[in-house]
């Protein structure tokens, strides 16, 4: 790097090759690419290559307001740069020094901003306030408030940022994905996973959220179905159609305009335009599907 050191002993690092994504976030937009790509920042010379791209991170999340970034020197000076922007409103949901990390999940009906969470992952459990949640093939408008700040709730800062925000349903069950507030540290540890079943603490009455886990890790997964006007199963009970033994699969929940059933019994009569959601394997799922449409 000695070529690169001016006449006041600072080094100029520039970027080199694409600025990448990285795994877990948001993509770069192209003109914040551009921006990056065409910088270039001096720093002491004394610093070690370590400490230089340390600090070089820094700059990049202050100057871009990024939500992470990630900097490799190499011998010549040039800087390797990835870097995940800050999607639009999850700043404001995401505690200080705390970073919004994604990963695939199974959410339970109904989870909420806020809710204390926690992901098992292979080298340990990793716990931390949800920032947002989205079952697949479903669109969420969630609504932000601000309320002041409770002193007699005060914590340690990791919920601070969450419990301004009024808890909103924002899932209807089923595969989808949760962006939880961690440490980087962590963060690094969720995004070597493509999936991870989730525990919800808040709600800790409520075993089943553990118990959905459990059954995905088992090659289950899960569908939200609509009992269809014309299915020969409106207007039957679960138990009556003997839907478990015939279909190999279970209704977990029956949503209505008027009512959620959670783990309905073998009364309860199926009715046009309810919304089930339904565990079993694959195959079960599609089988039974083409039956209740």
């Amino acid at each position: 790097m000695a070529e690169r050191v001016d006449s006041y002993g600072q080094v100029r690092i520039r970027p080199v090759g694409e600025i990448h994504d990285i795994e877990g976030y948001p993509q770069l937009s192209e003109d914040l690419r551009e921006q990056i790509a065409n910088r270039s920042w001096k720093f002491p010379v004394a610093l070690s290559v370590s400490a230089l791209e340390s600090r070089l991170e820094e700059r990049l999340m202050a100057d871009y307001e990024l939500a992470e970034a990630s900097v490799t020197i190499d011998k010549k000076g040039r800087a390797h740069i990835a870097g995940a922007p800050t999607a639009a409103g999850l700043s404001r949901r995401v505690p200080p020094r705390k970073r919004a990390v994604t990963i695939e999940t199974l959410l339970p009906t109904g989870v909420a901003r806020g809710d204390s969470v926690t992901l098992r992952l292979p080298d340990g459990d990793v716990t931390g306030p949800m920032v947002s949640a989205r079952t697949k093939g479903v669109e969420t408008n969630e609504v932000e408030t601000k309320s002041e700040p409770d002193p007699s709730k005060e914590t340690d800062g990791i919920q601070d940022g969450v419990k301004q925000l009024i808890p909103k349903m924002t899932t209807t069950g089923g595969e989808g994905f949760v962006t939880i507030a961690v440490s980087l540290a962590e963060g690094k540890r969720i995004v070597r996973n493509d999936f991870a079943p989730m525990v919800v603490n808040s709600r800790g009455k409520q075993r089943e959220y553990e118990t959905i886990a459990v059954l995905r890790q088992h090659g289950n997964r899960f569908r939200k179905l609509v009992v269809g006007e014309r299915s020969s199963l409106a207007g039957t009970t679960i138990g009556g159609s003997q839907i478990r033994d015939a279909y190999r699969v279970a209704i977990l929940a029956i949503r209505r305009p008027s009512e959620v059933l959670i783990a309905p019994r073998g009364s309860t009569e199926l009715r046009s335009g309810d919304e089930l959601i339904v565990v079993g394997k694959p195959t079960q799922l599609r089988e039974f599907e083409g039956v209740i449409a």
